[in-house]
């Protein structure tokens, strides 16, 4: 089944400008980049935060979105323990000999991480929970395409552990 829900493609773009600006800056990549994600966890997040046009038009099916959300709630999850409040300390070795103020600038990107990460898992779960229920409302009272992806059951415990 697709979906081309306005609301929801509105707060895709909306998690999708948050997730670039403010969680994967280009102050953070490096360090991002040492989570331990799969390759399609990675591929999935690109696609949904840096090529969402593409879904504009021809609609999401269900059962992928649930494995995009699922890649970012992984991604949240390893965020918070791989990284978290340790990020500016990272950050601040990683750019010694740079300018004062790039380094200045990334300490503060890093130190505002954990507070924007939860605002990405925030949106991600209301992503969840709108997907859910066209799920629930195409499929007469069921979830027939969460059932089709057993992994996305685990995306609430992930956001919220």
């Amino acid at each position: 089944m697709q979906i081309r829900s306005p609301d929801l493609f509105q707060k895709l773009e909306k998690m999708a400008a948050h997730y670039k600006n403010n969680v994967a800056s280009t102050y953070l990549k490096a360090d991002l980049a040492t989570l331990t994600l799969s390759r399609r966890d990675w591929d999935e997040i690109e696609l949904l935060t840096a090529r969402l046009d593409i879904f504009k038009y021809q609609g999401f099916h269900l059962d992928e979105l649930y494995l995009k959300l699922l890649s970012l709630a992984r991604f949240v999850k390893q965020s918070r323990t791989q990284l978290g409040s340790n990020l500016k300390n990272l950050v601040g070795h990683r750019l010694t000999g740079r300018s004062s103020s790039e380094k200045l600038m990334a300490e503060m990107v890093a130190a505002n991480f954990p507070s924007n990460v939860s605002l990405l898992a925030e949106m991600v779960l209301e992503l969840f929970y709108m997907a859910r229920k066209e799920d629930f409302d195409a499929n007469q009272g069921k979830y027939k395409e969460l059932a089709s992806v057993p992994e996305a059951k685990e995306i609430e415990t992930l956001l919220k552990g």
